[in-house]
């Protein structure tokens, strides 16, 4: 099977302590609930050829059957640990963050489904030799669902200040760089990208408290 690990999720981090004012540096943590996308994935077939009797019997060929698969997720978490400079109106931020959830439901399409079976004779229905005796047909249940996915990504974000820094402000911008997906019992490393919206509230001149929303 060719698993394809998800692209996309919306994240909303909540309680993300930092100082960030004009002309100086800032650090901050933050930490929210992840809103993972549904995934759909390819299946590749690569089908042995078994020799039994006399002439030999023949598998079928190689297939792939488009985007056959669909994997749901459950609600998972995002930690990241930011620091950034605050040149005034702009700040420029580095992030280091993960991300986990766990898988929740598979569903393979009844079509690529039965077009399986009946490539791999299952059940048995007598229309050539079977050299492993009758098995039952594949369904929904034979997918591995005891998994969780994990992302863990370095990025470099551009964000734009509205507001009053000493009291309610707001912020916009995106975000660039790499992750590192894990998935299923692959992991693969790729370019990111974000956008992130976000709120923040001053509680002193060295904390503020903010409500943040990223789809990554």
């Amino acid at each position: 099977m060719r698993k394809y690990l998800f692209a996309a999720a919306a994240v909303a981090a909540v309680a993300s302590p930092a100082a960030a004012r004009d002309g100086s540096g800032y650090v901050g943590i933050e930490g929210g609930i992840l809103f993972p996308k549904d995934q759909d994935a390819d299946i590749f077939v690569d089908y042995e050829t078994t020799t039994v009797g006399t002439p030999a019997v023949t598998g079928p060929p190689d297939t792939t059957f488009d985007e056959a698969i669909g994997i749901d997720y459950k609600k998972g978490y995002d930690i990241d640990a930011i620091a950034g400079y605050d040149f005034g109106m702009f700040r420029v931020e580095g992030e280091i963050g993960y991300k986990r959830s766990k898988l929740n439901d598979l569903e393979i399409d009844s079509t690529d489904l039965a077009a399986l079976n009946t490539a791999l004779n299952r059940p048995d229905r007598d229309v050539a030799p079977d050299p492993v005796g009758t098995l039952p047909a594949l369904t929904d249940a034979d997918g591995d669902l005891d998994g969780k996915v994990s992302v863990l990504s370095g990025m470099i974000n551009a964000l734009v200040d509205f507001g009053n820094e000493d009291g309610l402000s707001f912020y916009a911008g995106g975000g660039f760089g790499r992750a590192r997906v894990k998935s299923l019992g692959e992991s693969d490393s790729a370019w990111a990208r974000q956008s992130i919206l976000g709120a923040r509230y001053s509680l002193s001149p060295n904390l503020d408290l903010g409500l943040k929303y990223r789809y990554f």
